[in-house]
């Protein structure tokens, strides 16, 4: 995750890495959270495609989106 953190461009107002890791990880809902997800989960989560936009988009993701609407598909990439 902090590859694609990185690697996205940051506007004026920056989501602070942790921030985002612990968005990720209530969307996923992990078994084992101190370990992190599995793709297993990630997959199973119905909210993958959230995770990834969040990946690479999260700035715009976080501010503009909620996760109601991720659940019903209704997500900017």
């Amino acid at each position: 995750m902090k590859f694609f953190y990185d690697a996205v461009d940051k506007g004026p107002v920056a989501i602070a890495f942790e921030d985002l890791a612990a968005q990720v990880a209530d969307m996923v809902r992990p078994g084992a959270p101190e370990r992190g997800f599995t793709l297993r989960e990630l997959r199973a989560c119905q909210l993958g495609h959230g995770v990834i936009g969040l990946l690479v988009n999260h700035n715009s993701m976080l501010v503009h989106r909620t996760t109601a609407e991720w659940q019903r598909g209704e997500f900017p990439l």
